[in-house]
């Protein structure tokens, strides 16, 4: 390439006089495709692929990363970034609001409970297709520096052909319409390709539903967030993130209490604010890709933390993506046209697909240090989120 030639001095101050953003079309770089969002310029983020390893603790039978739980994070920001005008889930789920043992609660305080403070909403605009821009809700954590897992299908649908979101915005712990502690544009989206996958038209019911139940296996999906230049720290390094846990035994699984949180869009409507809701309850039912429970959910908590207490800590085994119809009560286990709620577990394949998406797309704090290095090995330029305010 011609730039190959010039000084690298000549780069670093292109960098420093013009604004470079993260924007353009889908690319696949490995097992998974790539959105990349162009948004606010104010908004810069520097990042580097591969640039050190994501620790994996395994034990007999299972798998965890660690989360990281800083003291005491001081909230810097008190936004009221949405008033509520009926903002929805994309998500294809009916309440399952039945359970009479055990009921759903409010989180009072998530910017200063642990691991509440980390859980967040997702603001998510689509483009329908009548090229309308519309507004829904959903719900993300974090599970590293910048990088939050969701459910896929929050940032590309199938359901209405709405294909990638075209704006995503994270408030962590954001509760009551407040953002203790502000708000993140999402850089780059991520989904599998598995998630990507259209069914072909023409085919039997029968395979549609065979192909369907197999793309809904696969949804995950990780948000990699910015940062603003007016921030020393990474969001993640600031408030801390969740570790997550892959366990091979259903057995173990079976019957273990979780906890579910998120922001569901029935309490919404009702207090006419966006509010953190969280239930608890055992898991009934565990097959090879997903965790089945008889929780409270609605539009809004797609992408809702499953998570239980294991290793000393709070790990995420799940990922809320879909419910099901509301079934006859009293609820029977033994009944065999049961319905439950349900989340992606995180199999063998998922948890190594999160780890290395994690490992791809790392935050680097020395922008200088960063432009000579990438600069120097512009063979793999394409694959550089290289993004200089």
């Amino acid at each position: 390439m011609v730039y190959s030639r010039l000084p690298w001095i000549f780069f670093l101050l292109l960098g420093i006089v013009l604004p470079h953003k993260l924007c353009g079309s889908d690319s696949s770089e490995g097992p998974w495709e790539t959105h990349r969002l162009q948004h606010d310029p104010d908004q810069n983020k520097y990042l580097k692929p591969e640039s050190k390893k994501v620790e994996v603790f395994e034990r007999e039978g299972f798998r965890f990363t660690n989360g990281n739980q800083p003291r005491n994070p001081q909230p810097q920001a008190n936004l009221h970034p949405d008033k509520w005008e009926g903002l929805t889930g994309l998500e294809e789920e009916k309440r399952l609001g039945l359970i009479t043992d055990v009921s759903s609660e409010k989180v009072s305080s998530p910017q200063s409970t642990w691991p509440h403070r980390v859980f967040g909403y997702l603001k998510l605009t689509f483009k329908d297709l009548n090229g309308e821009y519309l507004t829904c809700g959903g719900t993300g954590f974090l599970v590293g520096p910048c990088h939050v897992l969701t459910a896929a299908h929050n940032l590309f649908d199938h359901e209405h052909s709405y294909g990638w979101a075209t704006t995503v915005l994270f408030y962590p712990a954001y509760h009551e319409n407040r953002a203790p502690f502000s708000n993140y544009y999402g850089a780059a989206l991520l989904v599998p390709n598995d998630w990507r996958k259209e069914i072909p038209g023409g085919v039997s019911e029968q395979e549609k539903k065979r192909l369907g139940d197999k793309r809904r296996n696969w949804d995950i999906g990780m948000v990699v967030l910015d940062k603003s230049e007016r921030e020393e720290e990474w969001i993640g390094d600031k408030i801390g993130w969740v570790g997550i846990l892959q366990d091979n035994s259903e057995d173990r699984l079976q019957g273990r209490p979780i906890t579910l949180s998120g922001y569901p869009g029935d309490k919404a409507e009702a207090s006419k604010q966006i509010e953190m809701w969280e239930m608890t309850h055992d898991i009934k039912s565990v097959t090879e890709e997903t965790l089945r429970y008889w929780i409270d959910t609605y539009p809004g908590n797609s992408g809702s933390p499953v998570w239980s207490h294991r290793e000393d800590q709070d790990l995420i085994v799940g990922i809320h993506s879909y419910g099901s119809k509301v079934p006859k009560s009293p609820l029977d286990p033994t009944d065999p046209e049961l319905s439950y709620n349900q989340a992606t577990r995180i199999s063998r394949s998922k948890f190594d697909l999160i780890v290395k998406w994690m490992e791809h797309y790392q935050p680097i704090k020395d922008k200088l240090k960063y432009l000579i290095q990438s600069l120097s090995n512009n063979t793999h330029s394409t694959r550089h989120f290289l993004l200089i305010g």
